[in-house]
């Protein structure tokens, strides 16, 4: 909502919610805008099991809803090309799951995903979540509807705060369930939009220090209002406005690059030659902290290859960042909670590039590919259970799958080293790996980042 600068509301009373469904107005392109497809908010109640946050640019349609709002004019700060319409599942108060969409920064937009992909995960509950066109840019209306909300380039009679530096106007704020967590008018020293959780702060969609949702904000490097003028709905990255990058810097210790995504637990490799370090990092409310690490890593021979151009063959390792989803083992489960599969003497990982199952774990008995070619062809498969001691204990490395690409490489694993470089996968000791197997959780979608 506001910040320390407090911006104003109109003289309250609770209006009528407005019903202003979004994209009805045709995408007619603005004066030096390029024409965008028209897109519209889905409030599907259908069972999703994951926030499916997706981040666009912001179509003309919605464009021109929000200039008739009144949620933008001449002098705002940003404009169409620099916001951003980041959509996600979230759970209602009704125990259903609904569409909503925020519009944010740019440089905001990728936190603001991850904060509501995580604000999913932990079930925490949204009363409801349109852009602030949906209420014809009447801030009073969209708390009145328990909405939360984000860019809005306030009218005057609503803000007393430069519009240059309003996180609002900038698209570097959120207000969250407004009802739930009242914020304090000045110049009646109360609360609105409700007094009810002013004093008594608990319940469902409620924000306290210490909670789920301030965890999550606080995590990405969001300021929350709790100061001697409480804005409990507000959160923003500095006021005056400044980009979220600068107030987050700090809490990405990351020696490689990362594409973070929903994951809290990170594995980094930092390779040079065929050695590597590999960290194991878990996301704390106060950042990311080093689980284990280790120098002793081995990854390929010929060192690190693009992920997105590596050959098959090359004795490269990937770099880029790869979920972690599942592992397997010529020995039993060593206490890892990912889905594990013993190895058995049928077993092989499928790197025959003229096989629809290239890059899976697949039985001699299913078929579908050549387990004649040796495996230092071409098209030669793994034939698991004759890798003793390396793959007596393995993590898959999500590497080119989903659609996997022939020729492009296949099985990429964290394995046992044997203490040399590897032909493409990333080696550990056998007690480090162990560990790193049992640390992992799949409800923290893990990733890993080799670089």
């Amino acid at each position: 909502m506001r910040r320390a600068d407090n911006q104003l509301k109109k003289s309250w009373r609770a209006p009528a919610v407005v019903s202003l469904m979004l994209a009805l107005l045709p995408a007619t392109a603005l004066p030096g805008r390029a024409q965008m497809p028209s897109q519209v908010i889905s409030t599907s109640t259908s069972a999703q099991s994951s926030a499916d946050a997706t981040i666009t640019s912001i179509p003309n349609s919605q464009w021109a809803a929000i200039v008739a709002a009144g949620a933008w004019r001449a002098g705002c700060p940003v404009g169409q090309t620099g916001l951003r319409r980041v959509s996600v599942n979230f759970h209602g108060f009704d125990g259903k799951i609904q569409r909503g969409v925020l519009v944010v920064r740019t440089d905001a937009a990728s936190s603001v995903a991850r904060i509501f992909t995580r604000l999913f995960a932990a079930g925490f509950p949204i009363h409801s979540m349109k852009p602030i066109e949906a209420y014809k840019g009447d801030d009073n209306a969209s708390m009145a509807a328990d909405n939360t909300s984000a860019f809005n380039c306030r009218r005057t009679s609503q803000s007393n705060a430069p519009v240059t530096s309003s996180p609002h106007a900038n698209g570097r704020a959120i207000d969250v369930n407004p009802y739930e967590n009242p914020w304090v008018d000045p110049r009646c020293n109360c609360f609105r939009p409700d007094s009810k959780y002013a004093k008594h702060r608990s319940g469902p969609g409620v924000i306290t220090k210490g909670s789920t949702a301030w965890k999550i904000f606080t995590a990405e490097g969001w300021i929350w209002q709790d100061n001697s003028t409480p804005d409990y709905q507000h959160f923003d990255t500095g006021y005056p406005s400044r980009p979220l990058s600068t107030a987050h810097a700090t809490a990405l210790p990351f020696s490689v690059p990362v594409t973070v995504g929903n994951a809290t637990q990170i594995i980094t490799v930092k390779a040079v030659g065929s050695a590597a370090t590999l960290t194991a990092w878990a996301r704390r409310p106060d950042g990311w902290h080093a689980f284990l690490s280790t120098k002793s890593a081995r990854i390929g021979a010929k060192g690190i290859a693009n992920g997105a151009t590596r050959r098959q063959n090359t004795n490269t390792t990937p770099s880029g960042t790869y979920t972690l989803t599942q592992a397997f083992g010529i020995m039993a489960n060593p206490g890892t909670t990912l889905p594990y599969h013993l190895v058995t003497k049928s077993d092989w990982w499928v790197e025959d590039n003229n096989s629809a199952y290239y890059n899976s774990l697949r039985s001699s008995a299913q078929g579908g590919f050549d387990t004649s070619a040796p495996e230092s062809s071409v098209n030669g498969s793994e034939h698991l259970i004759t890798h003793v001691g390396q793959y007596d204990y393995a993590i898959v490395v999500d590497y080119n799958m989903s659609p996997s690409v022939p020729y492009r490489g296949a099985g990429i694993f964290i394995h046992v080293s044997t203490g040399y470089p590897t032909a493409g996968c990333v080696a550990l000791p056998r007690k480090t790996l162990v560990s790193l197997m049992r640390w992992l959780k799949p409800s923290a979608h893990p990733r890993i980042a080799i670089g």
